[in-house]
């Protein structure tokens, strides 16, 4: 059957944290670099991959050590309405790109909107990049960096 948001978010509050005290210190070593003292959760697939379940979670735990990594290319259903969903609870970004058009846009991720998107929900932190593309790495991390500066 189909699973509730609300039994979603219960499903995934004891594996996240099971998982984290099996892995002791060593699960929160690339959080606390990246973040000190704050756990991300990234929109990356599994239970994480439904925006409303991930900002569900967020709400339920409620805690400032706790928010979103939000990957601008792991969206598998509506870019959109999942950014508007997430960006509230994003502490951290990931600018993800693959391929560009003639005029410099991204063919996959319209970056006007997801940049315009974090900006209104007062998001003012880092933003990773993560270039994907068969391309030159430096001139594909280079495009994408344009789009953020253009739309930020």
């Amino acid at each position: 059957g189909v699973q509730s948001h609300a039994d979603a978010v219960a499903d995934m509050e004891p594996v996240l944290f099971e998982g984290a005290k099996q892995q002791g210190e060593e699960a929160f070593t690339a959080v606390v670099v990246m973040l000190p003292g704050i756990l991300a959760v990234e929109n990356h697939g599994g239970l994480s991959g439904d925006p409303m379940v991930l900002a569900e979670f967020v709400q339920h735990i409620h805690s400032p050590h706790l928010g979103v990594c939000l990957d601008l290319g792991n969206f598998e259903s509506d870019r959109a309405i999942g950014m508007q969903t997430l960006a509230p609870h994003a502490i951290h970004v990931h600018a993800k790109s693959r391929e560009f058009n003639a005029q410099g846009d991204e063919t996959q991720i319209d970056y006007g909107t997801c940049m315009s998107t974090l900006k209104s929900a007062g998001y003012a932190g880092a933003i990773s990049i993560e270039y994907e593309g068969d391309g030159d790495p430096v001139i594909g991390i280079t495009r994408t960096r344009e789009l953020i500066e253009m739309y930020a």
